[in-house]
């Protein structure tokens, strides 16, 4: 199990990030030590056409508890790009999001696909994976009531130092740099460590936001107005012009098949 995956800047649905993360309390992680990751197939092609599932939490390496991984997914739609029996791609998502690592570039290969790409919302894309999914040429929702956005970008550290203290212990960490060892399980957080984080924090929006108004072509004062963490409905994202619409899986399917001549 690479616990690396759950560390840094997440962009995720926070009801499911609380999900995973009571999930995670009650798993013995040894348990789960030399484990594989889960990796999906590649692909199907449905005639002319690749389908792509881009499910669970996202991880830039992929994790044995399931969800996908950015690297397997950018292979997929890599491969479906070089592939001459397929002509368009279809990217199914149903996923709350998950770290920011990984995601941009994920978002630069689907932006950078010659062949028609569209993103299809199977009842959740959120966070990072509508970062993804809002590089597609068009995007639809199966349903009204599908859940789309949550666009923002959070790191936590717990500050544990009040607690450890009442109980008698210490935490010394020795170091070199002023910031180093920050969050360290029973450090005092500095507000000038919050100051740090959050321009990381900050950094990652902007490349968040430069891709939405890129890829679905929002204004600034339009990007402003949904970056908010909110998650809306399919009806209220189409308003918002993060879709193009809600249609079948069928009907879109059809669509592409349609411009193989």
């Amino acid at each position: 199990m690479n616990l690396g995956n759950y560390s840094g800047v997440w962009c995720i649905y926070p009801p499911r990030f609380n999900d995973s993360l009571t999930l995670l309390k009650t798993l013995d992680v040894r348990s789960l030590a030399g484990r594989r990751p889960v990796v999906s197939k590649a692909y199907s092609t449905v005639n002319s056409v690749a389908v792509i599932e881009v499910y669970g939490t996202l991880t830039k390496a992929g994790s044995c508890l399931g969800g996908g991984s950015t690297v397997e997914v950018r292979r997929s739609v890599r491969q479906a790009e070089s592939d001459h029996r397929v002509k368009s791609i279809l990217l199914v998502f149903d996923s709350p999001g998950g770290t920011v690592a990984g995601i941009g570039d994920l978002a630069n290969e689907i932006r950078s696909t010659t062949k028609p790409t569209v993103g299809f919302v199977e009842d959740l894309c959120c966070s990072a994976a509508y970062w993804a999914a809002s590089q597609c040429d068009k995007v639809y929702a199966n349903n009204a009531i599908a859940m789309v956005g949550s666009i923002g970008t959070f790191m936590a550290v717990y500050d544990v130092s009040k607690a450890l203290e009442n109980e008698g212990v210490k935490t010394v960490v020795v170091k070199a740099g002023e910031f180093k060892g920050g969050g360290f399980p029973g450090m005092k957080v500095t507000d000038s460590q919050v100051k740090e984080w959050q321009k990381i924090v900050d950094a990652t929006q902007d490349e968040f936001n430069a891709a939405l108004r890129s890829g679905r072509k929002l204004s600034l004062i339009a990007t402003r107005r949904v970056n908010t963490g909110l998650a809306y409905t399919a009806k209220e994202a189409m308003d918002f012009n993060l879709i193009d619409g809600i249609k079948s899986f069928d009907e879109v399917l059809a669509s592409l098949q349609k411009l193989k001549n």
